[in-house]
């Protein structure tokens, strides 16, 4: 099954050191209310036995949760990323997949908390021993982050796209301005690391609008799974992840391959 994205309005960046943020509107379509996952409605263990690739995730209130692609779960025996967005029924436990980020570690509690994302650098890859060698590039860099303090979402805002070293990186779409803002502490975060010890420069907009509008050109395969869609594509070293419930796309990350590699 093929889709394609809706028209994507980007405004005026607003660059901090390395980093340059854009906020883009899409018109979105209404649906059920989705939280976001956080520590206070998700329960995180191990397997049984545990496993590297595999954690269990379990709603525990009333309203379904999206995991998001890129979600940093800390704890049990080691540190994991999540590798695909899932959307949860509330009460259901379910096995998701996950990478490592914490090599040296294989032991502890059963318990995760949930909260963080990591960068697009390390989400840009699925295979194990590269994400392990991802994180050990990006600990070793001595740089801080620059400071995103200040930063907000505008009103209606559903996106945003981030800008590094004068080249567009990541767009992260959402449903709703809700659910951007409730992803926002993490979104801005994960950026600024990305940036770290990266040149000064700033992105301008009509590279963000060049991407936003290869963006809109893709065609997006879908793929039913569980309770949601499971929405990919790829053009010219960019790569598509998302996730739809229905015809409503909840969440789609695009991530600039050549540019996190480089």
């Amino acid at each position: 099954m093929i889709m394609t994205m809706e028209k994507l309005h980007v405004g005026r960046g607003d660059s901090r050191g390395a980093l340059t943020v854009f906020p883009v509107w899409q018109q979105g379509t209404p649906g059920p209310r989705v939280e976001l996952g956080v520590q206070d409605n998700l329960r995180v263990t191990e397997t049984e036995s545990p496993s590297v690739p595999y954690l269990q995730v379990t709603p525990v209130g009333q309203v379904p949760v999206l995991l998001l692609d890129g979600d940093v779960l800390l704890g049990g025996w080691q540190d994991r990323v999540t590798v695909g967005s899932r959307l949860l029924a509330p009460g259901v436990t379910t096995t998701v997949d996950v990478r490592c980020i914490e090599q040296d570690r294989w032991s502890g509690t059963r318990a995760h908390s949930a909260g963080g994302r990591a960068t697009a650098f390390v989400r840009g890859t699925r295979d194990q021993h590269e994400v392990w060698r991802r994180v050990a590039a990006e600990r070793a860099r001595s740089p801080r982050p620059p400071d995103v303090s200040g930063l907000r979402p505008l009103p209606g805002q559903s996106g945003v796209l981030f800008g590094i070293s004068g080249v567009p990186v990541l767009l992260e779409l959402f449903a709703d301005e809700a659910m951007l803002r409730a992803a926002w502490p993490r979104l801005v975060a994960a950026a600024a690391r990305d940036a770290a010890g990266r040149p000064e420069k700033a992105t301008y907009g009509y590279r963000a609008r060049e991407f936003a509008g290869l963006v809109e050109s893709m065609s997006l395969s879908k793929t039913p799974r569980d309770r949601s869609i499971a929405i990919t594509a790829g053009r010219g070293g960019i790569e598509l992840r998302g996730i739809a419930d229905g015809e409503r796309l909840l969440h789609a990350s695009v991530i600039n391959q050549k540019a996190v590699a480089a």
